[in-house]
């Protein structure tokens, strides 16, 4: 198992017959080519199948906001920007009257972590906010972002999402568009592929497959030979369907679908 990234590219020079480098950060050519081609490989392959040391499962939920009755200013972790379409969502106390849940309303951006509503996407560019009735008892409760259409929710993805592997219902419709999953549930649970770059979390086998695909893919820039450039791409297929076996076999077996570009690639 590889100690550091630079032992990885190192790694991958050696199967180009180049010397090591000391440093990703150094200005001669193989540093910089291996500086720029490593996290792009390591995420290309990290996303071409769900490896057991990268899934992580997260159960999608609406934001929590609490109310402040005296201002009418509604605190959460990230506000939605002035205009978003908002819905909010029952908790077990309800929700601040007038508000009602189902129904789109409007942020109007306060700062990073505030924010009021309004009734109409005009109203918060003037902005006009709703006048909360003064209710101690709903305190706080959920509220969602809402698509400009098509779906009803949109869920911010984890900032270390790679790909989806499979959601929780089986059968839900959704999308990803930018980094926001979008469907028409209120909560979902997800598993899917992380960016996981501490390379101490990879199987030997991993390494291997990324040096020699890291090899194939800076070796024309660096060396200049087409043969060699396909005698690695051939090492690659073999290793990619020996590497995804094994890596399968840890564990009750699942259906996923993850045909890729690599294969059509190498």
């Amino acid at each position: 198992m590889a100690a550091t990234e630079l032992e990885i590219c190192n790694a991958a020079l050696s199967r180009l017959g180049a010397p090591a480098i000391t440093s990703l950060s150094d200005a001669d050519k193989k540093s910089q080519t291996c500086s720029l081609m490593y996290p792009r490989t390591r995420d290309n392959l990290l996303r071409s199948h769900p490896w057991n040391f990268a899934l992580k499962r997260v159960e999608l939920l609406p934001y929590v906001g609490t109310v402040n009755y005296g201002t009418d200013v509604i605190t959460t972790t990230v506000a939605p920007a002035t205009g978003t379409k908002i819905s909010f969502y029952s908790s077990s106390n309800g929700v601040p009257s007038p508000l009602q849940t189902g129904v789109v309303y409007y942020a109007i951006n306060l700062n990073a972590t505030t924010f009021k509503v309004a009734l109409t996407y005009a109203d918060s560019l003037v902005p006009t906010p709703i006048d909360l009735v003064d209710d101690w008892v709903v305190t706080s409760f959920y509220f969602g972002l809402v698509p400009a259409f098509g779906y009803s929710m949109q869920f911010p993805l984890p900032t270390d999402y790679l790909r989806v592997v499979k959601l929780d219902p089986s059968d839900i419709e959704y999308k990803i568009e930018g980094s926001y999953l979008l469907c028409n549930d209120s909560s979902v649970n997800m598993l899917y592929v992380s960016k996981i770059t501490d390379v101490t979390k990879y199987e030997a086998m991993f390494d291997h497959l990324l040096s020699v695909m890291l090899a194939h893919e800076m070796s024309y820039s660096l060396v200049q030979s087409v043969n060699l450039k396909n005698t690695l791409a051939q090492e690659v297929q073999i290793l990619l369907r020996d590497v995804r076996s094994a890596d399968a076999q840890e564990g009750t077996p699942d259906d996923f679908d993850f045909n890729t570009w690599l294969e059509a690639r190498y």
